[in-house]
């Protein structure tokens, strides 16, 4: 199960990512695949760290950890204004900003 969320998680923010490089990588599109990627990001670090702490133990887990911080690197982003962002787009426009 927690292989399949990492998986799923990381479809989603690649398809994120490449549909709002498709649109020219500026703007809400751009906005919304920071905040896709960076919530997915945070999300498999989280179940990364889960199954490992099952399948290891002592020393081993420690070295898997230390391996797991240095492969992922969580992207800094302002969530709250990147929120904030969309949501005054939505209010301004009346409606879904995608359409």
């Amino acid at each position: 199960m927690l292989a399949s969320d990492i998986v799923m998680d990381a479809f989603a923010a690649e398809s994120a990512w490449l549909r709002a490089s498709a649109q020219g990588g500026t703007g809400l599109h751009q906005t919304v695949a920071e905040l896709i990627v960076h919530d997915a990001s945070l999300r498999v670090e989280a179940n990364a760290k889960t199954a490992l702490t099952a399948i290891c133990t002592g020393d081993t887990l420690k070295i898997m950890q230390a391996a797991l911080k240095k492969l992922l690197k969580t992207p800094t982003v302002n969530t709250v204004a990147a929120r904030r962002l969309l949501s005054d787009a939505a209010v301004e426009k009346k409606g879904y900003v995608f359409v």
